[in-house]
């Protein structure tokens, strides 16, 4: 994902593609989506491995998670699918 550039800088991206998606952007949107999605995956992914099957607690950690309402609650979403 983070070849050829450094993880500040396409983080620093994560802002744009936020107000971007809010302001009907499909492409943006998608990202958004997208990016909740990946992060539910993973995270379910690592309760599995845990052995905490599908009911496990989730801590609403970081920049997007605590900033970003609409990228919660994709995750949100997601997680729950």
């Amino acid at each position: 994902v983070y070849r050829g550039c450094d993880r500040p800088a396409v983080a620093a991206l994560a802002p744009q593609v936020l107000e971007a998606a809010a302001a009907g952007d499909a492409v943006a949107a998608e990202i958004v989506v997208s990016a909740a999605a990946e992060l539910a995956d993973a995270a379910a992914s690592a309760a599995r491995q845990l052995g905490l099957g599908t009911a496990f607690p989730v801590a609403l950690a970081g920049g997007l998670l605590e900033s970003s309402a609409p990228y919660r609650e994709h995750f949100l979403a997601a997680l729950r699918a």
